[in-house]
């Protein structure tokens, strides 16, 4: 008995990894809501650049901001999640390509936040501050969206959060698609 104690005690304390089913493509209605929003007259080729260059790349590493798991560690793939679905809602509109006029997207902040049960992510939190240079012009402006597991249908563990960088990469590709 003494044994599964310090086991159990262990494991509260050290928590454990878990890895989530996560998706780095914008659901179908965002995609659907993006290309109503904008239609631009010629469709521009811009090349995107990221500032750090590892961004579309970056998982984190982190507990749940509740009480609930926050002792487990989550990989959250922040980077890799808001960057293509970004990159996804700006092809609607523009061709990405290498020979394009250069869009420099910096990342000053990008935070993911959120809450679970036992076995999915009820609320989530995204913050993300971007600075843009697109041939010499240069603005910033922060992104934020809350989603919680009440606002979307057919939830899935991870679709909650999902559901917040896909907000969150409309804001920007709608903001991008204003300078172009």
């Amino acid at each position: 008995m003494k044994k599964i104690i310090i086991i159990i005690s262990i494991l509260i304390l050290t928590g454990c990894g878990v890895y989530l089913p996560f998706n780095d493509r914008l659901s179908y209605q965002s995609l659907k809501q993006i290309k109503s929003d904008i239609n631009l007259k010629d469709k521009p080729t811009i090349n995107i650049i990221w500032d750090p260059n590892d961004f579309p790349q970056r998982v984190d590493v982190q507990g749940a901001s509740g009480f609930i798991n926050a002792g487990s560690r989550f990989r959250i793939p922040t980077g890799v999640g808001l960057s293509s679905r970004i990159e996804e809602a700006v092809a609607t509109y523009a061709n990405i390509s290498d020979k394009g006029k250069s869009l420099i997207i910096i990342v000053d902040s990008a935070k993911t936040k959120f809450t679970t049960s036992f076995t999915n992510i009820d609320t989530a939190q995204v913050n993300l501050s971007l600075t843009f240079n697109l041939d010499g012009k240069s603005w910033s402006k922060d992104f934020f969206a809350q989603t919680h597991e009440g606002g979307i249908r057919d939830a899935t563990k991870v679709s909650v959060l999902e559901s917040a960088w896909d907000l969150v990469a409309l804001d920007v590709a709608k903001n991008i698609a204003n300078y172009l």
